[in-house]
């Protein structure tokens, strides 16, 4: 077979570069299939820190107040250290997450024993055998910052065109996951708004009808819910189901 006469190298290439294509592909699926946000992550890290051994991949969120991150995955990150840096200020010199947040542009710290950037919290990374960090920021396609994607290693190193093109990958991936998550709670909140309007005006009276429609204007346009109800008689009320 052809196989047989590549070079080790080129072997090597093309069988990550599958793996990543694998791994777009779960990550996919696992969007598609409403798996939870913090799973999609986690198995995302997973399949990049997958490529290498000394590699340990991390996802933070931006919080609703807009100037911290929150760590949401990183499976192969000392427990401690996640404690240490969450929450981590959004600001242009805290580590590489915090400034990459801050910039809106990949940050690489390249020997975290001698980067500024790890000055408050230098000690605490190489003790957790840390001494690479970089980090793309997660960037929405209104522009808004939601987070990062971090990639620690565990000897000092500059990425190659190579991992930062992995790292873009991911990126992109985190963000999709992220936006299609944010898309599907904001479509389920007016509905649950309405659940409890309807179970309260038609509680007591049981004349609520067999089904009813219920419509909610959002930014990409109009949703029409079908809202079923059943008379609970232990419970006295009606039960909403929407459909």
């Amino acid at each position: 077979m052809a196989s047989t006469t590549i070079a080790g190298p080129q072997t090597d290439e093309r069988e990550q570069i599958e793996l990543l294509l694998q791994a777009e592909r779960r990550s996919l699926e696992l969007i598609v299939g409403g798996a939870r946000l913090g799973d999609i992550l986690t198995d995302l890290c997973n399949a990049i820190d997958a490529q290498d051994p000394g590699l340990m991949c991390a996802v933070m969120l931006v919080d609703p107040n807009g100037t911290h991150l929150r760590a949401a995955a990183g499976p192969r990150i000392p427990a401690e250290w996640t404690q240490l840096i969450t929450p981590l200020p959004i600001g242009p010199d805290v580590g590489a997450c915090g400034a990459a947040a801050h910039r809106r542009e990949p940050v690489i710290v390249a020997d975290i024993a001698n980067d500024p950037l790890f000055a408050d919290f230098r000690d605490q990374a190489l003790r957790h055998g840390l001494r690479a960090a970089w980090s793309m920021p997660l960037v929405s396609k209104t522009h808004q910052v939601l987070g990062t994607f971090g990639m620690y290693y565990r000897e000092p190193r500059a990425p190659t065109a190579r991992d930062m093109a992995w790292a873009e990958r991911a990126a992109q991936l985190a963000v999709i996951a992220i936006e299609s998550e944010r898309a599907q709670a904001a479509l389920q909140q007016p509905l649950a708004d309405i659940t409890p309007l309807l179970s309260w005006r038609y509680g007591r009276s049981r004349s609520f009808p067999g089904r009813a429609q219920a419509s909610s204007k959002f930014a990409c346009g109009a949703t029409t819910a079908s809202i079923a109800g059943s008379w609970s008689a232990s419970n006295r009320c009606w039960m909403i189901r929407v459909e």
